[in-house]
């Protein structure tokens, strides 16, 4: 929505961010490789997006992202796991976390909806599914 801020926890080359950019009020990438954080910059001011959109050198689970209204991450479940309370702790309620290919977010914390994408990592491999929480 054009009034969310969405937070992407660990954006790597910072695609998401990019992709949101246009439309949410902001979008705020932290990305522990510096490398891949001036990558990103230097992708949104190529796309036109570089006022709209903030990438942050640090690590996920000290992040302060307590302005998010959409957090969305790409990690692997033992991550999504110990990210969890984090994100329990720090989101107001309302807010939205969207995993992508997994939803392993722990055992008190369900999916509110699991949406099957179109993208497959090969073509003989299963379909990938986003997850939606709710705060």
């Amino acid at each position: 929505q054009e009034t969310d801020t969405l937070y992407d926890l660990g954006c790597g080359d910072g695609r998401v961010v990019i992709a949101a950019a246009p439309h949410c009020a902001r979008a705020v990438g932290i990305e522990i490789s510096e490398k891949l954080v001036a990558k990103a910059s230097e992708s949104a001011e190529r796309a036109g997006v570089g006022d709209r959109v903030e990438f942050r050198a640090g690590d996920v689970f000290s992040a302060d992202f307590r302005d998010a209204t959409v957090v969305f991450v790409f990690l692997f479940p033992e991550m999504l796991q110990r990210l969890a309370p984090a994100l329990r702790e720090q989101l107001r309620p309302g807010a939205r976390v969207v995993s992508y290919m997994f939803g392993e977010l722990g055992a008190s914390w369900a999916p509110t909806k699991r949406v099957r994408t179109h993208h497959h990592l090969a073509d003989d491999s299963p379909a990938v599914y986003l997850y939606l929480y709710e705060c």
